[in-house]
């Protein structure tokens, strides 16, 4: 295994698909249902609780670090830090 993981740390990788001709990015199990058929900045904008896995209970734990948006969770430093790691984590031997 490559050590890629999904968003949610689960080993293996979930690429966006991209719908033929209309070049739409389907993000699939990324997000919740609700926001399936949004594009990368409305779901940037959005919530914590638009990705999958992720309730509105999580977006108040979250807005006490200053996270308010899926892109403040994205450039969140410990986030980016934890990413790293993981992805470093086979070449650690």
């Amino acid at each position: 295994m490559s050590g890629c993981r999904d968003p949610l740390g689960r080993p293996g990788c979930l690429r966006p698909s991209i719908d033929g001709g209309s070049r739409t990015v389907k993000f699939g199990k990324l997000v919740d249902k609700a926001w399936e058929d949004k594009t990368a900045a409305e779901i940037l904008d959005a919530p914590p609780s638009a990705l999958e896995g992720l309730t509105e209970k999580h977006d108040e734990q979250l807005a006490a670090f200053g996270i308010k948006t899926v892109g403040d969770l994205a450039k969140w430093k410990y986030a980016k830090r934890a990413a790293a790691l993981a992805d470093l984590a086979d070449t650690d031997k």
